[in-house]
C-alpha cells in the first residue's frame, strides 16, 4: 500500500511539472518572406524558424543537380536558430525540384560527391551526407509526385563552426 502511495505521489509531482513546463512554452507566428515564422520560448531553450528570399551563402555553394529549380510556392531557403541547453545550432535548408527521375538525380549525387556517406530512411528518401568540425550538410533525394525533390541542408554548431572560422577560415561560411 505505502508503494502505491508513493507511486501515485510521484506521478501526481511528475504531471505538475509537466503541465507548468507546457504553460511556459511560448510560441509567435509572424509574417515572413512569404511564410509564416515562429518563435517558440521554453524554459530549455529558443526555437527560430524563418523562410529567407536569398540563399545563404554557405547553402548556395552546396552542389545542386543540373536543371533543377525552386518550386515556385516555396521560398528560397528555411533557416532555424536554436539555443538549447546553453548549446548554439543553425540549421539551413534549401529545396529544389526536376522531372529527372529520382534513380538518376541518386546517381548524380553518388558520382558527384565520393567520400559522402549514405544513409537512408524508409519514407524519406536516400542521403548522402559529410560531417566536418562546424557540423554537418546533407543532401537528401527523394521522390515527390511526378518528380525529384532534392533537399540541401547544413546543420551548424555554431560554437565548433566559429571556432573553425576564427582558426582556418570556414568551409560553411562564417556563422551569423
Amino acid at each position: 500500500m505505502i508503494k502505491f502511495v508513493l507511486i501515485l505521489a510521484l506521478v501526481f509531482v511528475f504531471s505538475q511539472i509537466l503541465v507548468r513546463f507546457a504553460r511556459s512554452i511560448r510560441a509567435t507566428f509572424t509574417d515572413g518572406k512569404g511564410r509564416k515564422d515562429v518563435h517558440v520560448e521554453t524554459p530549455i531553450g529558443i526555437f527560430d524558424l524563418k523562410s529567407q528570399e536569398a540563399l545563404d551563402p554557405a547553402l548556395a555553394g552546396m552542389l545542386v543537380y543540373p536543371g533543377a529549380t525552386r518550386a515556385e510556392d516555396q521560398t528560397a531557403a528555411y533557416e532555424a536558430d536554436i539555443h538549447l541547453l546553453n548549446r548554439d545550432y543553425r540549421i539551413l535548408v534549401a529545396t529544389y525540384w526536376t522531372m529527372t527521375p529520382t534513380d538518376i538525380v541518386w546517381d548524380f549525387y553518388k558520382r558527384e560527391l565520393p567520400g559522402w556517406r549514405e544513409k537512408r530512411q524508409r519514407g524519406y528518401g536516400r542521403s548522402l551526407f559529410q560531417e566536418g568540425p562546424e557540423g554537418v550538410r546533407t543532401v537528401r533525394v527523394y521522390t515527390e509526385g511526378s518528380g525529384t525533390n532534392i533537399e540541401t541542408k547544413i546543420s551548424l554548431n555554431l560554437k565548433a563552426a566559429a571556432a573553425t572560422a576564427s582558426s582556418s577560415g570556414s568551409r560553411f561560411g562564417i556563422p551569423r
